[in-house]
Parts: structure tokens; sequence; C-alpha cells
């Protein structure tokens, strides 16, 4: 049986948001680490801040029951867990959920196998603990710690080894090695590429007997690792062929690694409504599943016809169809041959890590002779990224080969075609929210242009009702924008989900979903697979309505560089809360200074000082501002809705008439007008620059309490005929210490013959 579990798998960094530090628990780590489905399962968190966690977020669906009987201390909880029956095979994420916030996630396995714990008593070979195959353990890796296992096997029996420990977000680097019952070692097995640092192997046993399985790390070192070692004859194999297909499409895969009979072909149906780029998919054969990746894109795939091992029996391919393919055999290599315009940007994307091939691609394009063009290694997570431009109308061939020129029936890869490349990625700014009933949170998201510009509409998608967001977009061009999401007054009170979709504005309307793994990779030791179920989902807790609300207010309608300009914070606040309310500023510009202070007990409001200091840029920036208040033992946060903080130069100049049309021996007069911000009052000196050649003006000064200056501009009588559209009136000025220009937009000035 096969499942399907969407999600992305890309590798992006968010850094222009600057998120609070979150009052709330932190799970360190838990115990066990895997569940089966349908089955009640009672797991321990262990961290700090846990007293107050009454709930958990699961990114799938399941019961959670707080284990009021269980010690609850601030480091250690208990809860029991009974996932969804019908939950596929397969790696999620488990968050802890206090009155004020939420934890950062753990990963978790949902198994088939039955899942026992280290006893504890397993350190040395003599002291193995006794498990029942098949079947699964979770326990610890402590630093310079070694744990042995006992399994007793028939002769020439075939079983699955897999060790999930890595993939759970920890810098656990296992080996495991088996010893016969005569003392000997039969194997001893790392990495298995695709898997990063962890493995998933078969193991012929030559004899009956007991056997020693022993699990360490391979440095030695360890920290509270968690890990879940499963043993049994479930498949091992760690891609499909081909690794993925159009979305809404039907897709045949076959799974290499594993013999036939245990694991025949199957068909799968790929969402046409989901746009993550990948799926997870759990396959059973025998005693248990494994989980795999798939890939879903928008347009159609083409699958490589052998033989095609050279530039003359290359398979013909059409841009913008994604190729599938493998490398069967060592030295293996593929080629595809297009067509091109002189002149055309070809973008070519392998793909093997993020499909746990463990084919690294190198990537050539050659001419119809052969002759080399273009090439390209892989970079970071993609496997052999180039953007090939055509130097001429005509066939050009690519070819596909492993870098170290390996191969076998698990060396698949993906390669996208596309010419002009397309895309873009969502990157939300938060992976945890807690908002209250009748409140709104903003959320900013971040956008990463693949070579589409246009403007992308934002919307929501959440699993509870009464969670909405107010129409938003990144504009044409934009960086970044602000989402509001708003919680009904009735909303119900608990945990939820929320994804983030946007879609293009304009051409085919690409669709995508936001994306997390920039947030969190960094606090999982940078593991690359990130679950789909974590990747995409924003984790909501909705607690109950706030006693107070903020608004926030700027003095002045911009604030003047180098100045400082008051900012406003009122409270409206319910009859019976009083308390201070401490204030929080996010996403400030580098060099703008909001030093946040409490509204005092009672009061209404506090007024904040915005300094904007040396270097400070100048443009409109978002800032978000909060709010935290204590009343009766609970803890709130509200906040204000987002404040664009619009910095600009004290004063601005214009300049009229905006055309000019001199003669040579003539003299205009042009009025320069300046306007200041009330925060700067004093004289503007005043030029004109860019003048062409023959051409010259006088200077003034707009003078303190005044709007304007009148300049004479003047044609030498041999000042020769032209026109210039860069004409701007400058003023250098100082203000509280610093020089600051401004400049006027640029006017039209031309020089005519006399009549």
């Amino acid at each position: 049986m096969l499942f399907i579990r969407s999600y992305f798998l890309l590798t992006v960094v968010l850094s222009i948001i600057i998120v609070l530090p979150a009052r709330s628990q932190n799970v360190t780590h838990l115990i066990p680490v895997a569940f089966n489905p349908g089955v009640k399962t009672r797991v321990r968190l262990y961290g700090q801040g846990l007293a107050a966690v009454r709930n958990l977020w699961t990114s799938f669906d399941a019961q959670v029951q707080w284990v009021s009987d269980a010690p609850a201390t601030d480091n250690e909880i208990s809860f029991d867990i009974t996932p969804d029956a019908k939950t596929a095979v397969g790696m999620y994420g488990l968050r802890g959920i206090g009155p004020e916030g939420i934890s950062d996630v753990r990963l978790v396995v949902i198994d088939d196998l039955p899942v026992a714990l280290e006893g504890g008593q397993n350190k040395t070979p003599a002291t193995p603990q006794e498990l029942t195959i098949p079947g699964a353990v979770d326990g610890f890796i402590l630093p310079e710690q070694t744990l042995f296992y006992a399994i007793n096997v028939t002769a020439n029996q075939s079983l699955s080894f897999e060790v999930v420990g890595y993939r759970l977000g920890t810098g656990f680097d296992p080996l495991l090695r088996i010893s016969g019952p005569d003392g000997k070692e039969l194997i001893s097995h790392d990495n298995d590429e695709g898997l990063g640092y962890d493995s998933r192997f078969t193991v012929s046993f030559p004899a009956a007997g007991r056997y020693i399985v022993e699990l360490r790390d391979t440095r030695f070192q360890g920290g509270v690792w968690p890990y879940h070692l499963r043993i049994g004859d479930f498949p091992i194999t760690r891609a499909t062929y081909p690794a993925g297909g159009q979305r809404g499409q039907q897709l045949t895969v076959a799974f290499p690694g594993h013999k036939a009979s245990d694991v025949p072909p199957a068909t799968v149906k790929l969402d046409g409504k989901d746009p993550s780029p990948f799926s997870q998919c759990a396959v059973q054969g025998g005693s248990g599943s494994t989980w795999l990746t798939l890939e879903m894109q928008d347009g159609e795939s083409q699958l490589e016809l052998e033989p095609n091992d050279a530039v003359a029996t290359a398979n013909p391919i059409k841009l913008g169809r994604t190729l599938d393919g493998r490398l069967e055999r060592a030295g293996d290599v593929d080629a595809y041959s297009f067509q091109a315009r002189k002149g055309a940007a070809i973008y070519f994307r392998g793909l093997t890590k993020r499909i746990a091939s463990p084919a690294d691609l190198y990537l050539r394009v050659v001419d119809i002779a052969g002759n080399q063009l273009q090439a390209s290694d892989d970079e970071g997570t993609n496997d052999g990224e180039l953007t090939f431009t055509s130097p001429a109308e005509g066939t050009f061939v690519l070819i596909v080969e492993d870098l170290n020129h390996r191969g076998g029936v698990e060396f698949v890869y993906r390669i996208d075609t596309e010419s002009p490349r397309t895309d873009f990625v969502l990157r939300p700014a938060k992976d945890q929210i807690v908002v209250p009933r009748g409140g709104h949170i903003p959320l900013a998201v971040a956008i990463d242009r693949l070579g589409m510009g246009d403007a992308v509409t934002l919307t929501t998608a959440a699993t509870m009702a009464g969670i909405v967001s107010r129409p938003a977009e990144i504009g044409a061009g934009a960086p970044v924008s602000y989402m509001t999401l708003e919680v009904a007054p009735d909303a119900p009170m608990g945990v939820t989900s929320l994804q983030v979709l946007g879609e293009s504005t304009t051409g085919a309307k690409t669709r995508r979903i936001g994306l997390l793994s920039p947030l969190l990779r960094p606090k999982l030791d940078n593991v690359l697979l990130i679950p789909p179920s974590v990747d995409t989902k924003v984790a909501v807790s909705v607690v109950d309505r706030s006693f107070f609300s903020l608004k926030a207010t700027l003095q002045s309608p911009a604030a003047a560089r180098f100045t400082n300009t008051p900012l406003v914070i009122e409270a409206t606040r319910e009859k019976f809360a009083d308390e201070p309310i401490e204030l929080a500023v996010e996403n400030a510009p580098q060099n703008i200074v909001i030093n946040p202070q409490p509204i005092p007990k009672g009061a209404r409001s506090v007024t904040l000082n915005v300094e904007s200091k040396p270097g400070s840029p100048i443009g409109r920036f978002p800032i978000v501002i909060s709010g935290r208040s204590t009343f009766a033992g609970r803890g709130v946060r509200s906040y204000a809705e987002v404040l664009y903080l619009d910095v600009r130069a004290a004063a601005a100049l214009t300049v009229a008439p905006t055309e000019v049309t001199i003669k040579p021996g003539e003299t205009i007069k042009v009025t320069v007008k300046g306007e200041r911000l009330p925060a700067f009052k004093g004289a503007l000196p005043v030029s004109l620059i860019n003048l062409p050649t023959g051409v010259s003006a006088t200077s003034g000064t707009i003078a303190e309490g005044q709007a304007e200056v009148v300049l004479d501009l003047t044609a030498a009588a041999d000042a020769p005929l032209t026109a210039v559209d860069n004409v701007i009136a400058r003023s250098a000025f100082d203000i509280n210490g610093q020089k600051e220009t401004s400049d006027s937009a640029p006017l039209r000035l031309k020089i005519v013959a006399a009549k």
C-alpha cells in the first residue's frame, strides 16, 4: 500500500526579519521518538519551562492528552499521544504548547514496527538488551557511549536495519556494528547516501544464533541525542524510479534496491491542487514499511529511453519538461538533445540529494560535435545547476553523469529544464504563532525571486475555523510584505496549523506554498530533509481574548534622517486590567534605534523616541510593535497594526518649471522650493548641477522660515545647441552635526537657436 504526504524541500536563508525570542518553554528531547498509528503511546518531554505545558502540536493528526498523574516539573512533563490510524509511516514534528508560547519543533517518526524503549543497562557487550524482531527501539546516545542489543536469527535469514538519528535533528552520526555468536564482526555499517549520516541496509546472517548489535556515534560523541533503531524485513530502498511527476497525474513508480517480489511497482495519483514540490510516500513490504520522497512539478515529465549514452543517440527533449533518468551502472552517461535560439538562456537544475539518491550529478552542455560549451558540478543542495546561454541557433546536447563515474539502480535523478526561468520561493518569518481570540498578528513573508518579478498575492489556509488573513500582496519586484492574521472572537481555543500560499498575478499564475525550512534548519543541526508536514505548517495556538490592545502612531508623517521622531503607543485596557505593559519592537532598520519603555501601571500611553543615527537608510520600513502584560497570573501578548516608518532627508526640493528652453545669450529664472520636515528648520543652500557646456546658474539659499529661492540660469552667447534631461537642484546642509544632501527630480533643459 502506498501513502502520499506533500511537502517542500528547498534550501533558502531568511535573514531580513528579526523575530523576538519566545517567552515559552523549550523542548530539548523526548522519549520515545516513534509512535504507531492508532496506538496510544506515553511520551515524556524534557527541557525548560515545561510545568505549564498542557497541550502538544503535532504535524500529524492525533489525539493528545496531558497525563495529570505523572510528574510535571519545569524540566519534564508527560502526554499520551494516539496518532490517527491512517497516518502514513514517515517523519513528522511535535511541539510543546504553553500558555504564552510554542516550543521549537522536535522531529519524530511514525512507524508500523512495534517500538520498545532502551532499558539503560545495555552499556557492555556482556549486558545487551534483548530485542524482539521485527521491532524497533528508542533511546539516547550520551557522550562516549556505546549501546548493545541482542537479536536471535535463523541461518541465512535476511534482515533490514535502519538507524534514524541525524534525521531527528541532532549531531548524531550513527555507526552500527554486528557481531556473531563467535564474537567476530559480521558487518560494520556507517552512512548510506541519501539519508545524511543515517543508514538503511540489509544483512544476511550465515548461521543461526544470537548476534550482538552495537550502536554508537562514529566519533564517540553524544549529547542526549535520540535515536530510533529499526530491525525487520522492511524495504531498504531509498529512492523511487521515476522520482516524481506532474501534479494531478498518475505515476507508476518502482522501488530499486529491494527484491521486486517484495515491493512491486505501484501507481499513485499526485495531488493536482497541492502546490508543494515534494511528497513523502510510505511503501510496505515484508513486516513493515519505509518512507521515500517524490517530487511534483507543474509541467510535463519525460522518461529517459535507452540507449542514450552518446551524442549520436541522445534523447530529444522539449524544454520546459522535467527529465527522469537513472545512471544504471558505473560510468553510465545519459544524453539529451534540445533546440535553442541564439542568446537563449536555458536553466537546468539537477535533483538527487533531496530525493535520497546517491548520485552526485555532473552536467555538461556540448555541441553536436561533442565539444564542451559549459559544465557545472553540484552547488549546495542542488545537483548540477547551470544556466546555458546559446551561442548560436541550433541543436545542443545535455550530458548527465555522476561526478565520480558511479552508478546503480538507485542512482536516479530529475532535471528541470526552463527557458526562461520563472519561479519563486516564499519564506514566512515565523514558524510558530500565539494569538488571542478577537486579536490579530502580523506575519512577514519574504520572497526569493527566481526569474519571476511579478506581484504575488498572499493567502492562508488554516485547519481550524475562525482564522483568516487580510488581503495582502508582495508587490512586483518587492522582497517582502506583511500579512495580518485575524482570529474571530468566537474562534475555538486550541492548537492548529496554518499554511501560507502565494500566487503570481500574471502569466501562468505560478502557485507556491510558504517554506519554513530556513527557520527550522539551524535549530535541527542543518538537517537537509525537513519533514513535509513540518516544512509547510506554521504552528498556531489560539488563546483566550486579550485584556488590552495597542495602537502605534508617529507624531510626524515622516521621520527626518539624523533626527528624533516621537512615537506614541496607546493602550486600550479592560476596566479590570491596569498592570504595566512591556513593549517590544521588531524589524527596525539598521541604525534606527527605538528603545521600548513599558506603559506604566494604569497609564494609557507612552511616547517612544525613534532615533535616526548616522548610517541610517532612507526608505519606507515596516515596524512591528507588541506589548506583553500579566493579569491574575495570565500573560498575554498583543500587537499593534504594522507601522510603516518613512525615513527621508529633512528637506525635499522641487524646481519650476520642470522644462526649460533657453537661447544663447539669454538669462531666465527658475524657482527652487524646499519642503522641510518638522524636525528641521535650518537654511538650505541650493545650486543647479549637471548643467551642459555654456550654461551657468547662480546659487542661492532658502533662508530659515522661507520656502523658496529664485536662481538665474544663463546661456553663453556661444553655448552649443543641445538638450539634457539630468539637471537637478541640490542642497547640501548640516543637520544635528551630520552632512545631508537633497536632490530635486531632474528637469529638462533645451538650448535652441534664436529666431
